[in-house]
This record gives C-alpha cells, structure tokens and sequence, in this order.
C-alpha cells in the first residue's frame, strides 16, 4: 500500500476480511482513479488488457496498486529469485487462491509520479518476455515468411544464371571458411550475454565463476583473430591472384560507399575488440563482456552484409528494408527453435566434476 493515502487504510480490514475466508492473496482493484490524465488511465488499461491477452497470468483489467499476501505466497517468492519480472504477474502466477476488493483511489496530494515511462516500457517488455510465447510465435512467422521469400529469391538467382545473367563477382574458396568462422564468432558473442543473464538467478550464479566468463572471453579473442586472419587469407589470395574474373569481387566492396564500412569493420570487428579483450579485468566482468558480445553479434551482420549486398548493388552503399527484415526473419526462426530446444534440456551439463568442485 502506498504512504501518500492515494490508498485509503479504511481497505485493510477489508483485505484481511477476504484473507481470513481462505484467500492467499487479496487484489485491491482500482475501480476508478481520481485526479489522473486520461493518457495515464488508457495506458493502464491498455497493459492489463495487454497481459490478459497475450499471456497466461489474468489480473484485473483495472490494475491493482494494493494487495494482500499470506506467508505462505511470500515463501514461495523469495525461492523464486527472478529479477526481469513484473511482481504482480509473479504473485499472480504462482497460483494461490485469489481474491479482489473495488475501491477508488484517491488523486494525489503533492508530489509527482516516479514511475517514468522508461520504467513503464520496461516492466511491458519484462512481462512480455517472462510469461508470453507470444514475440517468440511472432518472431518465427516472420521469420518462416522472410525465409521463404528468401528461397523464391534463391530460385530467381539459379534461373537468372542458367538464362546467361549471372551475378557478377567472384570470390575464392576462403569465403566458405570465412563464413564459417564467422558463424563460429557469432556462437561464442551470443553464448556470453545469455550465460550473463542466467547468472543473475541464484541457482546459475552459484555455479557460474568469473573464470568461466575469463575462459569465455579468451575464446572470444582468439575467434576474432582467426575471423582477422581468414579475411586478410581471402584478400591475399585474390590480389595475389590478379585475374581479372577475381578483382570485381573486392572492387565492388572498395568505392561507392563500401569502402566506409569494410573500414568500419577492420577497426570495430578487430582492432578495437581485439584490444579491449587483452584486459584480464574485462574478461572476467560478466557485464562489460556481455555487452561487447552483443556489439560483435551487430557487426557479424553488417560483416554478412558487406559480403553479400555489394554483388547486387556495386555502385553505390543500398541498404534495403529487405536486408533490416531478412536478418529479424531468420533470427526469428533461429531463436524461436534455440529457445524451444532450451526448454527441454538442462541449463547446465549434468555431473561435470569441475561444476560440483566449483559448487
């Protein structure tokens, strides 16, 4: 209950009535709201509706600022340790008898609301992603209709190329390897922000040391490298080469734009991590580590970007809102089947003796 007597005392013996008949939790439900902007009241609204909809907790479409608990919805709570979460969605669900009481909240005396609309977008997005399956569904239809938009493209490009119009360019076999490695990479950056998000739950922090993000960020360094090292392979070979079937290939990736962003990648993609990552310090701060993990998995895609785009557009730089929706559409399927595969299958290896020793 709020100290400002936007909640009147006069609900607690009403709340403890409902408590006393049987119910472990008792909703004090906002029947109307005195003294609040109608964009206030209609954002409200719209998120309980919002949860009702889309996930599996049901609260008063009305919202609850008052509640009751028993001792015994509180145990069970505190085993949770969840902390990207709404707390009356997790009360909600952990499914104790309920119970509501109406009343109307009073307009405010003084002051003003701390709850910022950065706090509001945020606990939207906690509950979304906490008791919804719904951006997961959402993410693999697109991505199902990106890909296969993307395979009728494909077809196109054989036809174009058995009629006599190929794509123009050529690159070596060390694309294949670069890709590779690159995928390799991308593994290793996408592995680092998720174990960080796991080790915020007690059960994971338990087990996962700082010497398991310093092992993680020395694979992530030397996966930067050897990406460095397939793509200067791949540039030595066709310079050395000098055919001019091979040098179109990184000519359409050297003007018109292009230029900028292989620069880009030369100085974000390699020296620069390369350097943060000679830190033992950073290696081993879960934080700082996953955050350069999330930028490298970004300029994975502008790298797949570069490599591709410029064999259809050589002029000049062309970013299309296909190339935005094709990397939202295939992730969206990759993740939807990562995240699906997850579920049944445990978070951490099963009797590892180096786990138990740490433990």
């Amino acid at each position: 209950m709020a100290a400002d007597l936007q909640d009147p005392p006069s609900l607690v013996p009403l709340l403890l009535s409902e408590w006393q008949k049987g119910a472990k939790i008792v909703w004090g439900v906002r029947a109307k709201r005195e003294g609040e902007k109608t964009s206030t009241t209609f954002f409200s609204r719209l998120y309980y509706q919002l949860m009702n909809l889309l996930t599996t907790v049901k609260m008063p479409p009305s919202g609850a600022d008052v509640f009751l608990v028993d001792r015994d919805v509180i145990n069970a709570f505190k085993e949770m340790n969840e902390k990207h979460t709404s707390v009356f969605m997790t009360l909600a669900w952990l499914g104790f008898k309920q119970a509501d009481i109406h009343y109307v909240k009073q307009a405010r005396m003084s002051g003003r609301s701390k709850w910022s609309l950065r706090n509001k977008i945020k606990m939207t997005l906690d509950s979304l992603l906490a008791f919804s399956d719904v951006p997961i569904r959402a993410m693999s239809i697109l991505g199902f209709l990106t890909a296969f938009i993307g395979f009728l493209y494909a077809v196109y490009v054989f036809y174009s190329h058995m009629t006599g119009s190929p794509v123009e360019g050529w690159s070596s076999l060390m694309v294949g390897i670069l890709v590779i490695g690159g995928q390799v990479l991308t593994a290793f950056a996408f592995v680092i922000p998720i174990l960080a998000l796991m080790a915020e739950e007690k059960q994971i922090s338990e087990i996962v040391s700082a010497d398991r993000f310093h092992d993680l960020g020395k694979l992530l360094l030397a996966f930067i490298m050897l990406w460095a090292y397939f793509s200067l392979s791949q540039f030595l070979i066709i310079w050395a080469g000098n055919l001019p079937e091979e040098i179109p290939w990184y000519l359409n990736r050297l003007r018109g734009g292009w230029q900028w962003i292989g620069g880009g990648l030369i100085l974000f993609h390699f020296a620069l991590p390369f350097v943060i990552l000679l830190s033992r310090d950073l290696k081993r701060s879960a934080r700082r580590l996953a955050l350069l993990a999330l930028g490298l998995i970004c300029l994975r895609f502008i790298d797949l970007f570069w490599l591709v785009t410029p064999a259809f557009s050589p002029g000049a730089f062309s970013l299309h809102w296909m190339d935005v929706v094709a990397a939202f559409g295939v992730g969206g399927i990759w993740l939807a089947m990562f995240v699906w595969q997850l579920k049944g299958r445990p978070l951490i290896p099963l009797h590892d003796p180096s786990l138990a020793e740490e433990a």
